[in-house]
């Protein structure tokens, strides 16, 4: 497995080598969960309209976004379950959410409460 990065979210989003649907989809759930409720991957090769995020204290616990063969403005998401964690599957598949879905997957998938991130505005 790649080196995960420890850096905040928003500090290197523009930097990422994705397409800007993505980076912009980074900043929108940045700024709805707060820069402590998940971790970009950085050094993950992916797809430029994809890219990997992980629970701060889980790192098993992924999140694998992407825009590419979903209709405009739709995302897909595959989420990563360590084994210890899953019962049967290791990963779920959801294809073409609205914001407001994917927003709601993400935050069971990580365990994203007001109370832990002050700053979130889910």
């Amino acid at each position: 497995m790649a080196k995960l990065s420890e850096q905040s979210n928003c500090s290197n989003i523009w930097n990422l080598n994705r397409d800007a649907e993505i980076k912009a989809l980074l900043i929108d759930l940045t700024t709805r969960f707060g820069d402590q409720a998940f971790k970009v991957e950085y050094h993950t090769l992916s797809h430029p309209e994809s890219v990997f995020i992980y629970h701060p204290q889980i790192p098993e616990v992924r999140a694998y976004l992407y825009t590419y063969g979903q209709s405009a403005g739709r995302y897909g998401v595959h989420l990563e379950h360590p084994l210890a964690l899953s019962l049967d599957n290791l990963f779920n598949v959801y294809e073409n959410l609205n914001m407001e879905r994917l927003v709601d997957i993400l935050t069971v998938h990580f365990e994203i409460t007001l109370a832990e991130y002050p700053g979130a505005r889910i």
